[in-house]
């Protein structure tokens, strides 16, 4: 399955968006059953001052889903790109597994908080978002973070 997010920074993440980026990204995967923590390989859960990243469980990971608060651009070259010169792509794979809610919960999350640091895409639908908009949602009430009904 080739069912993909996609997400080009353009410049780094300030140190204010960064800050309510972690705090988010703390209260939806540290209490999360579908994300690994055991893991001594890249994809276990990691979240710092420079980086986020996780993956599922076993089988039910694929693609780690990776962000850092500073900007490197992308070195390589294709036919077809989505990126401009200085601009980091990054895509996370996640073949519609459980997982998934959680990437797109935190690209929702990213783009409602920071919302001129990313270009955000995906092979997904609106109806394949429903769950991690959800998810986003009550994270981002969670933290007192204003969220305007509709969104």
């Amino acid at each position: 399955m080739g069912y993909s997010h996609y997400f080009t920074q353009t410049k780094d993440f300030s140190d204010d968006q960064w800050s309510k980026i972690r705090a988010v990204a703390n209260t939806l995967l540290r209490k999360a059953d579908l994300i690994d923590r055991s893991t001594k390989y890249d994809q276990k859960l990691f979240i710092t001052k420079d980086a986020i990243r996780f993956n599922g469980i076993g089988d039910e990971g694929h693609e780690t889903f990776y962000l850092k608060k500073k900007l490197q651009p992308t070195e390589w070259e294709s036919a077809g790109n989505c990126f401009e010169k200085g601009e980091e792509y990054q895509f996370c794979k996640t073949a519609y597994k459980d997982y998934d809610k959680y990437v797109v919960a935190m690209l929702c999350m990213i783009n409602y908080l920071a919302p001129d640091v990313c270009r955000i895409d995906s092979d997904g639908d609106r109806d394949e978002w429903k769950n991690g908009l959800r998810l986003a949602r009550n994270n981002l009430c969670a933290l007192d973070v204003v969220v305007p009904k509709g969104v």
